[in-house]
């Protein structure tokens, strides 16, 4: 699905996971919150991933598949690649069996040297070094003054239509406002009694 132009109210879901417990799970809870632009809250979907498996691609893109929200959607956003532990993100999969352009938003620049010491300790670990290199580049942007910057990964658009979604969604914070609510959602279990978010702009 090619996105031609970034409107206002364009339809983005935010995508994170719950916090790992100290006792590991066999599952973690995942959220995705669908927004328009960054002003408004549509709507919440949610699944379950393995800790430390593999199945992260398919189930995020089976809950985005099946909501009643994904014809209306016009862009993914994930809270990183990895989802409970270490069970990475295909971004090159998961945007082609969407058809959605997909951004990987991150707080701080990962080390992928950490990452690839944790893939060797894991089983499977070829599929998560295909996941990790299919990732692509890490882009350095700023989506707000005098704040730190965020790094981003993305697939199935330009760099130019990427800052134009930032632009649209980062209303409240540096991070664009369907992964901060996403998180907000992820680490409480309950949507947030008050979205009135104010606009940024990203350079």
């Amino acid at each position: 699905m090619e996105l031609k132009t970034v409107k206002r109210e364009i339809r983005i879901v935010g995508v994170d996971d719950a916090p790992l417990a100290t006792q590991r799970p066999k599952r973690i809870d995942v959220f995705g919150v669908v927004y328009r632009g960054g002003y408004w809250f549509d709507g919440l979907m949610r699944t379950d991933v393995e800790v430390d498996g593999v199945d992260a691609t398919e189930r995020i893109a089976q809950m985005i598949l099946i909501s009643r929200h994904f014809k209306q959607l016009r862009v993914t956003m994930l809270h990183g690649i990895t989802f409970a532990g270490m069970n990475m993100v295909n971004l090159k999969t998961l945007y082609e069996m969407t058809e959605l352009p997909t951004i990987v938003v991150m707080d701080r620049k990962p080390r992928i040297a950490d990452f690839e010491e944790e893939i060797e300790k894991l089983d499977n670990s070829k599929f998560r070094k295909t996941a990790l290199n299919v990732a692509g580049e890490i882009t350095q942007i700023r989506t707000k003054p005098n704040t730190k910057p965020i790094y981003v990964q993305f697939k199935g658009l330009k760099l130019d239509q990427l800052k134009e979604v930032m632009n649209v969604s980062c209303t409240r914070s540096r991070l664009p406002e369907p992964i901060r609510v996403a998180h907000l959602v992820a680490s409480t279990g309950e949507i947030p009694k008050r979205l009135n978010p104010s606009r940024c702009k990203s350079q």
